[in-house]
């Protein structure tokens, strides 16, 4: 990774981008359903500071928020309460809720 004190050059900055994608979103991208369009995230600790929508991409050249619709949220209840406020049970089918 690149020191904060550091002035990094596009291929230290790159290097970085794609080593934090292989340490994160890989992970999380093998378990989205194909076809899969937006993401909430609630992410923890240190990976609160991380721009998501900044990661490398799909595609070589382009960010994740190119591939997808990114939401960050404050914990996990908050992201139900919003998605289905009172009726949780019949659409709970529809999420992917990973730990």
């Amino acid at each position: 990774l690149v020191p904060v004190d550091a002035d990094p050059d596009a291929e230290a900055l790159a290097a970085a981008g794609a080593y934090l994608r292989e340490w994160v979103w890989a992970k999380l991208r093998k378990a989205l359903p194909a076809g899969a369009k937006t993401v909430y995230l609630s992410p923890d600790r240190a990976l609160c500071r991380l721009p998501w929508a900044a990661l490398p991409g799909d595609r070589p050249g382009t960010v994740l928020l190119e591939d997808f619709a990114l939401a960050v949220v404050p914990h996990a209840p908050f992201l139900l309460d919003s998605l289905w406020p009172g009726e949780k049970a019949e659409q709970a089918d529809r999420a992917l809720v990973v730990g």
